[in-house]
């Protein structure tokens, strides 16, 4: 079955080899451990028809329409709705193009990621390691660009970027956003000049925008630029570029299209991050929590990260994976249970294919051991 949440969740990496290419965009900020909150936003699938009015009347969608109601002019909403195209590197980096300014500069290649809130674009005086090879923008040119300044520092595991805000037009999609805050970058961690992305626009809650500024998706719908609050995902497992691959996001609808079957809701119980109940964890048969547990569907990761006892266990069963990729179908099941939803993946789903660099493939496990006690399902899992 396919999950879904109902306001909004994407990134990865480029490269042959996931040690020093799996990009990650880690949380910078501790989520709570109680599961209170009912917010809800549509992650992977919803409808042209979908029936925003009948949503509302959800006994679990107030808080949601709470959250809403702060960035929303109920009378200034237009029925639009777009679906644009995503390139697909490698399965680890899934990016979209952006435009700046009246005169509009780019295209900027950004990452659209539910792990942060906040949008960034290489600015002219960036002049570190991480802003090498990047497209920059350059606020002289565009006269719908004011001036903020405000100072703008934003870390993640791999690195991180300083910067100053700016406001300015926003295009992509087909979609103007006017008047929206971003920030500058006059400094990238040497991780970036390694990327083939620009910048990253966060498509988390406000709570964890930086300086407090509205993310782009709120201003979206705060503008009337689209009709209900929903985006959604399509993340295919066949890279390459923009309308090649069938990788893509949708703003304003759901495109029924993209799954079979009934749309599963699953709760959001975090209300800075996309954090859903993770019921329980299964291997052939074998449940492996003890109590419930949070997790993060974040498109800002490339793989499943999980803690690091979780993922001992799972290699236990999984045994060793053949660098010829001979033995993946013949991997165990993993399932997740959210919210007493199982979502399952076979050895095809979290084992990663990657190129060689000589014309052939290796496989490697797709899912990361980490220290702290969470996890996050990253493109790997959404990718189902």
């Amino acid at each position: 079955m396919k999950l879904s949440l109902i306001l909004a969740s994407i990134c990865a990496a480029h490269g042959l080899t996931l040690k020093n290419q799996g990009f990650k965009v880690p949380l910078s900020h501790t989520p709570p451990t109680g599961f209170e909150g009912k917010a809800y936003f549509d992650l992977l699938s919803s409808k042209p028809s979908f029936d925003y009015a009948k949503f509302k009347d959800h006994p679990r969608a107030n808080e949601q329409i709470d959250i809403l109601e702060k960035y929303v002019d109920a009378s200034n909403k237009k029925i639009h709705h777009h679906r644009e195209s995503l390139s697909d590197k490698y399965n680890l980096q899934y990016q979209g193009k952006i435009n700046l300014g009246n005169d509009p500069q780019g295209p900027f290649t950004v990452v659209f990621d539910t792990g942060s809130a906040n949008l960034w674009i290489p600015s002219r005086k960036c002049n570190t390691m991480g802003c090498v090879g990047k497209h920059y923008y350059d606020h002289r040119k565009s006269a719908t660009y004011v001036e903020n300044g405000e100072r703008l520092e934003i870390a993640y595991g791999t690195g991180s970027m300083v910067g100053v805000l700016s406001q300015d037009t926003v295009h992509f999609g087909g979609y103007h956003i006017s008047n929206q805050t971003f920030g500058e970058a006059t400094e990238m961690a040497d991780f970036f000049a390694k990327q083939a992305m620009d910048g990253i626009l966060g498509l988390a809650f406000p709570s964890i925008a930086e300086d407090q500024v509205t993310p782009v998706h709120y201003n979206m719908y705060k503008q009337g630029l689209i009709k209900e609050p929903v985006f959604s995902f399509h993340l295919s497992n066949t890279p390459g570029p923009a309308g090649v691959t069938d990788s893509y996001i949708t703003w304003g609808y759901i495109d029924t299209k993209a799954y079979e079957d009934d749309i599963t809701w699953i709760p959001v119980i975090d209300k800075e991050y996309w954090g859903v109940e993770m019921s329980n964890v299964f291997i052939e048969g074998h449940r492996l929590l003890a109590s419930s547990a949070l997790a993060i569907v974040d498109s800002g990761t490339s793989l499943i990260v999980a803690p690091q006892q979780l993922v001992e266990v799972f290699a236990r069963f999984i045994g060793e994976i053949a660098q010829d990729c001979s033995n993946v179908e013949d991997l165990p099941v993993i399932g997740w249970e959210l919210a007493g939803y199982n979502f399952e993946l076979t050895g095809e789903e979290y084992v990663l294919r990657m190129p060689d660099g000589q014309g052939g493939e290796f496989c490697t496990l797709g899912i990361q051991a980490s220290p702290q006690q969470l996890t996050i399902l990253g493109d790997v899992f959404m990718r189902k």
